[in-house]
């Protein structure tokens, strides 16, 4: 596994387009530094979103799920 990934190989990744990831890198959604002109994003970065989004769904199945 890498460290690091570009903006297009986290768009990949993500299964996003490259402007969306932009937008995210943009607004600091997604933690990004710069290694000479490129934009790296690391890959703890890449993982707590997924996990952030994953915690975010579960929540919102909870809210929707009738109560037992």
């Amino acid at each position: 596994m890498k460290l690091a990934y570009s903006i297009k190989e986290t768009a990949e990744l993500l299964g996003c387009g490259l402007n969306r990831t932009y937008d995210m890198v943009h607004k600091n959604t997604l933690p990004h530094f710069r290694f000479g002109k490129k934009i790296m994003i690391p890959a703890s970065a890449i993982s707590d979103l997924v996990d952030q989004s994953i915690g975010q769904n579960d929540e919102q199945v909870h809210r929707i799920s009738p109560a037992s």
